[in-house]
């Protein structure tokens, strides 16, 4: 995906209000990498969320940066001093 009105398709296409996709594009350098974002986060993200906000729950949003695998544990127990990410080697 290279062009802007590709990319504003796939977000009418997916059913996602206009400022998201929007506000990918503004993170990103180029459409190609605003799509890959946008795409996975669709893909891996909305599945689990949409249905707890329809349930009434308000999942808590861990984004890049610095997300990182399980951050999100520690508050989901009520331990948040334990969200420090680990170190890089």
């Amino acid at each position: 995906m290279r062009a802007a009105d590709e990319y504003a398709r796939f977000g009418r296409a997916t059913g996602l209000p206009p400022h998201v996709p929007a506000g990918y594009r503004a993170l990103f350098p180029t459409v190609a990498d605003a799509h890959v974002r946008l795409l996975g986060d669709h893909v891996l993200a909305e599945p689990t969320t949409r249905p707890a906000e329809r349930h009434g729950a308000r999942p808590a949003r861990f984004t890049r940066p610095p997300a990182w695998h399980a951050g999100d544990v520690p508050f989901a127990f009520g331990t948040p001093a334990g969200a420090a990410p680990h170190p890089r080697p």
